[in-house]
C-alpha cells in the first residue's frame, strides 16, 4: 500500500510564480476570515482576579502604577508523558509570561487574553511561573489593575491538571525577590470592572495544522485568477491537487497590530469547469522573535477572476483538523522560535484529500469570524516581497552511497552546500516506527533548533516534512530493516537570481566572496535573519547585509531590505524608542548602538542612496527624528551613553564603547540632516547641525590619548573598533592615520560584525594592502573551512560568540568592500544615477566585478601588471560615471580609451567623445564617463 502525503508538486526546476505589481488601493474584502470548525479552547472559568495585596490599596480604583510579580509552583510526574500544557492570561493593563526563568509571551488587551504553548519550557518535577503584570497611570477616577489566568497540563494516563489564580500564588515586587507575598484576591471572573470577557477570546491552540476544501466552476478557463489570501501564520495551497504556493503567508506582522496576505495569480492552475481548492494551515500560536502571535487561528481567500467570477472564504468551506500532526517530545526548538518540531504519524493520514476526487463529506463547516479588518488579525498589509522559490525534489550528493535497507545507525545524506530544504523519503517499513529527521545544523548556534519526526504506516509510504531546516547535510534515523527507496530533499529560497559576482586572481579572496553569498542566501526568508537559532531581523545583521543583498541580488532582493526598512519604522514604541528584532512577539529591547547604526549612513540612508527610494525616507524620517530626540548630550560634549534593553556595542572584550556610541551618533545626525534636506523639514537641520558640532570639537578632545583613541576609565586592551568608525565618519583626521594604522595591525578584539567597518576604515585611510592583509588574518579559519557559510564568531560552538554558529550575515561585510573598494563601484547620488569607479585593488591583479543597480548591471574588469593598468567598464543607461586611475600609485602617465590617447603627463591629449577629463587630485586621475562600455588603458 501506499501513502502520499503531498501530491503533484510541479517538476520544472524552480517553478515561480509570477509577483504582482501592489496595488494603490486595494478593494474592500468580501470574503471571511475562517477557522476549524470546532477549535479547541481554553477559558477562564473558575479562575480569579489577583493583584499584591497592600495596605490601603483597593485594585479595583486606586491602584498604583508600575509592576508586581505573581509566583506559582506546579509540579510534573516524572513517570508520566506530557502531552499539552497551554497557559491563559490577561491583565490590566499587561503582562510577561515567564516559565522556568524563560520569558513566553504576553499580552496588553485584558478584553482578549492570550493563550500560550509553555509545554517546551517545562520539566518533570518542579517548575517555577512567574508573571509579571503591570499597571499604567490612567486618567479618570479609576485605576483597576489585576491579572487572570489559567494553566491547563495533560500528562498521559493522568487526570488534566488545572490551576488557576487564586489564593495559592504569592507576589512581590521584583522577580528575584528573596521574600515572596500572599496575594490579594481581587474576586471571580465576571467581577466589576472588568465583567465578563467573551468565551471565545481564549479559544487559541498552539501548532494546529488545518485542513480546508472547497470547489469553485468556472465557465472558461481563466487569463487572470488573482487570490488574496492571508493567515496566521503559513500555508500550502493545492489547485486540483496541484501545488500552487508553497509556505504562503509572512510571519505576522508588518506593525504590532496588523497581518500580511499574498496577492497571487493562480490562473495556471485553473481549468474550465469545476476545481478544487485545498489548503493546509499551520498556526503556530506563539510568539517568537520574529513573529507577532495573533492568538487566533484563521485563514481567509479571496479569488476574482479576469471575467469576475470569484471564490470567497466563507462556512460553505469544508474544514477538519489534520490528525497525523501533533507535537514531539523534547528538546523543542529554542525560546526565540514560534515555529515548531514536526511530528507525522502517518497511521492517521488523510490520505489524498488535496486531490478533486477526494470524499470531503464528513468534514464540518468552516467557522466564519467576520471581514477583514476583522479583530484580531486587523488590518491586512499586502505582502511586499515575493513568494520563495521552490525547487524539485532533489538527490543527494552522495546518494549512490545511501543504504538501502537501514541498519539502523544514522544516516548523512550530503547537501551540495549549506541550503534550506524539506527532507523527504520514500520507505518500505511496518507500522509504528519513528523516524528522525534533523541536520547536522540541529544544534548548530549551541541551542535547538528544528527536526522532524515521521511515525510509519505500513507499507510503502513517502513523506515531505514541509517546514524548511538547514545545514550541510541531512541525517536520517530509520530503524533496522527498513527498505529505503529513495531519499531526497526540496530548496526553498528567496526568490531572486544573482547577477551581481566578482572574482579575481585570488583564491582567498574569491571563496571568502562564495561563502559571503551562500550566507546571504540563507539569511533571506520572511525577513533579513540568520536561518537557525534565531531566525529574527536583528538591523546590526541587517545593516551588513544590506549591501551584499543589493550588488548582488536582482530587484526582488531589494524589496526584501525595504521590508526590512519598513519593519523597523512600523514597530517603533509610543515612547520613541527603535529597536529590533522585529516582526516579534516576544522581545521588545533596544541595543541603542545597533539603532544608530540603522538609522544612520550605514543604514536606512545608504539604503536611499542605492536606491533611489524616496517614499522609504519619508516614511521613516519622522520615527527618525523622535528617535534622535531620545539622545542627551553630557558635560564633558559628548552623548550620554544609552544601555537601553540590552546595553550591547559588539560581541566579544575590550569594548570601548564611548568611542563607538559617539561615532554612531554622529553619523546618524549626518542622516538625519540629509533626510531632513530631503522630506523638506529644514528647520531640523540647524539642531542636528549643532549636535555634530559639539561631537566634532570634543571627541578626540576627550578620547584621542596622542597615539590611540581611548574613553576615559577605560582600562581594557586597545579597542579597534572605535577607531574604524571614527575613521569611516570622519572623526578622526589624516595626521591621526599612522597611528591608527599601528592599532588595525595590532589589536583583534572586534568580532565579525564590526570587524566590516574596521576593514572598510582601512580602505577609506588609502591602505588596501593593510585590509586585505587583515583580511586574511582574520578570516583564514573561515576560509580554510569545510563549512560552506560564514560564522556569527571566528570559531564555531564555544570557540564563537552568542552561540557560535557557522551561518551569519554578519560575517559577509567583506563582499561589500569587494564591490565598493577593491572594484571600487560605489554611488554618488541616489540610485546610481552618477557613480564612482575608484579601485583599490591592493595586492590582486586581476579583478572582474557585476553590481546590481537600478540602473542595470555596472561590469568592471581590471588587470594590473608592471608598468601597464587595464579598466574595463560596462555602464549602463541613464549613467554618469567617474573613473578614478590610480596613475601615481603605480607611476604611470599615459591614458588611452578605447585605443585612443586622452591623456598624459598630467593634460588632455586627446579627444574621446563621451569621456570629460577632470583633472588629477589627491594621485588620482579622473573622468566623467558616458554610458557605454569603455576601456580605460594606463601605462
Amino acid at each position: 500500500m501506499t501513502s502520499r502525503f503531498a501530491p503533484c508538486f510541479l517538476t520544472l526546476g524552480f517553478f515561480l510564480i509570477p509577483l504582482p505589481s501592489i496595488s494603490a488601493a486595494a478593494p474592500p474584502w468580501r470574503a471571511q476570515w475562517i477557522g476549524p470548525a470546532q477549535p479547541p479552547s481554553a477559558e477562564l472559568t473558575g479562575a480569579a482576579w489577583i493583584w499584591s495585596d497592600e495596605p490601603g490599596i483597593d485594585p479595583t480604583r486606586n491602584a498604583k502604577p508600575g509592576s508586581r510579580f505573581f509566583r506559582r509552583e506546579i509540579h510534573l510526574d516524572p513517570g508520566a508523558k506530557l502531552t499539552s500544557a497551554i497557559a491563559v492570561f490577561t491583565a490590566d493593563n499587561h503582562f510577561k509570561l515567564t516559565v522556568n526563568g524563560k520569558h513566553l509571551g504576553g499580552g496588553n488587551d485584558w478584553q482578549n487574553p492570550r493563550t500560550i504553548d509553555i509545554a517546551a519550557s517545562l520539566t518533570s518535577g518542579a517548575n517555577t511561573i512567574i508573571v509579571q503584570g503591570a499597571n499604567e497611570p490612567e486618567e479618570g477616577p479609576l485605576n483597576a489593575v489585576g491579572i487572570i489566568g489559567k494553566i491547563l497540563i495533560q500528562q498521559g494516563g493522568r487526570a488534566a491538571q488545572e490551576i488557576v489564580t487564586d489564593a495559592s500564588w504569592q507576589s512581590a515586587e521584583t522577580a528575584s525577590a528573596t521574600t515572596w507575598k500572599p496575594v490579594k484576591v481581587i474576586g471571580n471572573l465576571g467581577i466589576a470592572p472588568w465583567g465578563a470577557i467573551p468565551s471565545d477570546a481564549a479559544s487559541a491552540h498552539a501548532n494546529l495544522w488545518t485542513c480546508y476544501r472547497k470547489k469553485l466552476t468556472l465557465r472558461d478557463k481563466p487569463a487572470t485568477a488573482f487570490a488574496r489570501i492571508a493567515v496566521d501564520s503559513k500555508y500550502w495551497l493545492w489547485i486540483n491537487g496541484k501545488l500552487a504556493v508553497y509556505e504562503g503567508g509572512l510571519k505576522r506582522g508588518p506593525n504590532p497590530n496588523d497581518t500580511y496576505f499574498d496577492r497571487v495569480d493562480l490562473a495556471p492552475f485553473l481549468q474550465q469547469g469545476e476545481n478544487t481548492i485545498a489548503a493546509l494551515v499551520w498556526f503556530w500560536g506563539k510568539d517568537g522573535f520574529s513573529h507577532k502571535n495573533s492568538g487566533k487561528n484563521g485563514f481567509v481567500f479571496e479569488l476574482e477572476t479576469g471575467s469576475g467570477e470569484t471564490l470567497l472564504s466563507d462556512s460553505s468551506w469544508k474544514t477538519l483538523r489534520h490528525p497525523a500532526y501533533g507535537r514531539t517530545g523534547a528538546p523543542h526548538p529554542n525560546y526565540r522560535m514560534q515555529e515548531e518540531n514536526i511530528r507525522f504519524d502517518a497511521r492517521l493520514d488523510i490520505g489524498g484529500w488535496t486531490a478533486p476526487g477526494f470524499d470531503d463529506s464528513s468534514w464540518k463547516p468552516a467557522a466564519t469570524f467576520g471581514k477583514p479588518p476583522a479583530a484580531p488579525w486587523n488590518q491586512l498589509i499586502e505582502r511586499p516581497i515575493p513568494q520563495w522559490r521552490t525547487g524539485d525534489l532533489t538527490k543527494y550528493v552522495n546518494a549512490a552511497e545511501l543504504p538501502k535497507i537501514s541498519n539502523g545507525k544514522p544516516i548523512i545524506a550530503r547537501l551540495p552546500l549549506n541550503l534550506s530544504i524539506s527532507p523527504y523519503l520514500r520507505i518500505k517499513a511496518p507500522a509504528g516506527l519513528t523516524i528522525d529527521m534533523r541536520t547536522d545544523n540541529y544544534k548548530g548556534g549551541s541551542e535547538y533548533n528544528f527536526r522532524s519526526e515521521y511515525i510509519t504506516r505500513e507499507g510503502i509510504q513517502e513523506f515531505e516534512s514541509l517546514a524548511y531546516l538547514n545545514g550541510h547535510w541531512m541525517i536520517y534515523s530509520i530503524p533496522p530493516g527498513v527498505e529505503i527507496l529513495d531519499l531526497r530533499y526540496r530548496e526553498t529560497r528567496y526568490d531572486t537570481d544573482y547577477v551581481g559576482s566578482f572574482k579575481s586572481n585570488d583564491a582567498f579572496i574569491n571563496t571568502l566572496a562564495t561563502k559571503a553569498r551562500n550566507t546571504m542566501n540563507l539569511n533571506m526568508r520572511d525577513c533579513i535573519q540568520d536561518p537557525d537559532r534565531e531566525r529574527a531581523q536583528w538591523w546590526g545583521d541587517a545593516v551588513i547585509l544590506m549591501n551584499q543583498i543589493l550588488y548582488t541580488c536582482d530587484h526582488r532582493g531589494t524589496m526584501l531590505v525595504r521590508k526590512a526598512v519598513d519593519n523597523l519604522v512600523d514597530w517603533q514604541k509610543p515612547d520613541g524608542v527603535l529597536y529590533s528584532p522585529v516582526p516579534t512577539g516576544s522581545y521588545d529591547y533596544e541595543l541603542p548602538m545597533q539603532m544608530l547604526t540603522s538609522v544612520g549612513m550605514q543604514g536606512f540612508w545608504n539604503y536611499y542612496i542605492q536606491t533611489g527610494d524616496r517614499q522609504a525616507i519619508e516614511k521613516a524620517y519622522p520615527a527618525v527624528k523622535r528617535y534622535l530626540a531620545l539622545w542627551t548630550f553630557g558635560s564633558d560634549g559628548l552623548v550620554v551613553h544609552r544601555p537601553g534593553g540590552w546595553d550591547w556595542a559588539d560581541w566579544g572584550e575590550n569594548i570601548d564603547s564611548p568611542v563607538i556610541e559617539n561615532a554612531w551618533f554622529y553619523q546618524a545626525l549626518e542622516a538625519a540632516i540629509n533626510m531632513a534636506e530631503l522630506t523638506g523639514n529644514d528647520s531640523d537641520i540647524p539642531a542636528y547641525q549643532a549636535a555634530r558640532r559639539r561631537i566634532a570639537e570634543n571627541y578626540n578632545r576627550v578620547l584621542w590619548q596622542g597615539t590611540e583613541y581611548r574613553s576615559p576609565g577605560y582600562t581594557g586592551q586597545t579597542d579597534e573598533r572605535g577607531h574604524g568608525v571614527a575613521v569611516l565618519f570622519g572623526l578622526a583626521k589624516p595626521d591621526q592615520y599612522p597611528a591608527i594604522l599601528k592599532v588595525f595591525q595590532n589589536s583583534f578584539h572586534a568580532s565579525p560584525y564590526m570587524e566590516k567597518f574596521v576593514l572598510e576604515a582601512l580602505y577609506q585611510m588609502g591602505e588596501p594592502d593593510a585590509a586585505i592583509t587583515r583580511m586574511k588574518k582574520r578570516y583564514g579559519k573561515m576560509v580554510d573551512s569545510e563549512w560552506s557559510t560564514l560564522w556569527e564568531g571566528w570559531g564555531v560552538g564555544a570557540e564563537g560568540f552568542g552561540g557560535g554558529s557557522y551561518n551569519h550575515g554578519w560575517a559577509g561585510g567583506p563582499l561589500t568592500l569587494m564591490h565598493e573598494y577593491m572594484a571600487g563601484i560605489r554611488p554618488t547620488s541616489p540610485a546610481f544615477a552618477t557613480y564612482s569607479v575608484k579601485p583599490q585593488p591592493g595586492s590582486l591583479t586581476k579583478i572582474k566585478a557585476a553590481s546590481h543597480t537600478p540602473k542595470g548591471l555596472v561590469n568592471v574588469e581590471i588587470q594590473r601588471e608592471r608598468g601597464r593598468f587595464l579598466l574595463r567598464l560596462a555602464s549602463p543607461q541613464q549613467t554618469a560615471a567617474t573613473v578614478h586611475l590610480p596613475l601615481k600609485e603605480y607611476g604611470l602617465r599615459a591614458v588611452r580609451v578605447n585605443g585612443l590617447p586622452l591623456w598624459l603627463n598630467g593634460k588632455s591629449n586627446g579627444d574621446v567623445p563621451g569621456i570629460t577629463p577632470d583633472g588629477e587630485a589627491d594621485g588620482w586621475t579622473s573622468f566623467t564617463v558616458a554610458p557605454g562600455t569603455w576601456e580605460f588603458e594606463s601605462r
